[in-house]
């Protein structure tokens, strides 16, 4: 198994290189298996229609969509709880905020909150 993450960087020519490496051509059975994780940027590239040998071979696309407001509540939560705070760190307008200007996306809550945190190492 191939993982790739940050796959939406990577230039035509590898995607159409990992386009040959499952070609069925030569057996019955395709043995390897790749993962490519990226950006949105990653979906919109292989709608082309030079990847269409590609997305042929590809057999589960997962698109994670942002959370909906009061699951980023209850992740703001869980990494408050995860850090083991014993003190409240945010006041809860700020919380909203941090929300609110994430889009309600995991890893912008984890960016804003670590910036904004009052009680950051510096």
């Amino acid at each position: 198994m191939i993982v790739i993450d940050e796959a939406h960087l990577l230039k035509p020519d590898l995607l159409d290189e990992i386009r040959l490496l499952h070609n069925n051509q030569y057996d019955s059975v395709d043995y390897l298996a790749t993962a490519l994780v990226g950006q949105p940027p990653l979906k919109k590239t292989i709608s082309f229609t030079k990847f269409l040998p590609l997305r042929q071979r590809i057999s589960v696309a997962y698109h994670i969509a942002p959370l909906t407001k009061d699951q980023a509540y209850a992740y703001f939560d869980h990494q408050l709880a995860c850090a083991k705070t014993t003190q409240k760190i945010f006041m809860d307008n700020a919380v909203e905020t941090i929300i609110c200007a994430s889009k309600c996306v995991p890893r912008m809550i984890n960016t804003i909150a670590i910036k904004q945190c009052p009680m950051r190492l510096r």
